[in-house]
């Protein structure tokens, strides 16, 4: 197999999620993942479709076909890990808008999952959903519409001194 690009490649490098399938790669300056099973791309593919699908109405878009801009896009891949974890696993506090988003890179947002496995994360739900089809997408749907990126620290310009 040629290894693929990672569907979930901008929420790997951002650092939002992990993968047991990925793997992360250089070219000069350039970062990127790719994926090492057929299997695990395949499915990762039809669940990015089948969120993109769902959450049309929580992002205010009619033709989920067309390249959304990049948060949005971020809103499908990070906010549907995270709902799909939280319906999984339940035991998560309740993503929220208001959380403040001071907090440096490396950690998480309070009541974010942790989501070491995008990998492992589809194949449970497989496995308790019986298909990616039948994910109950209304449950996963307030943490796409809830995400939000990291902010960005103001540049120190130096002025003001």
């Amino acid at each position: 197999m040629d290894h693929a690009r990672c569907p979930f490649e901008k929420v790997i490098l951002g650092a939002h999620a992990g993968c047991a399938m990925a793997q992360r790669f250089a070219v000069a300056e350039r970062m990127g993942v790719e994926c090492t099973s057929d299997i695990a791309l395949n499915n990762c593919v039809t669940l990015i479709r089948l969120l993109r699908e769902n959450s049309r109405f929580a992002l205010k878009v009619t033709d989920t076909s067309a390249p959304m801009a990049f948060g949005k896009e971020m809103k499908v891949m990070a906010g549907g890990l995270i709902g799909l974890e939280t319906v999984l696993h339940g035991s998560i506090q309740k993503w929220h808008k208001d959380v403040p988003v001071t907090e440096p890179r490396t950690q998480k947002r309070p009541g974010q999952p942790e989501i070491k496995d995008i990998h492992g994360l589809i194949s449970e739900a497989q496995a308790q959903f019986g298909s990616l089809t039948a994910l109950p997408y209304p449950a996963i749907m307030p943490s796409v519409a809830a995400f939000q990126l990291r902010k960005r620290p103001a540049p120190d310009t130096g002025k003001g001194q």
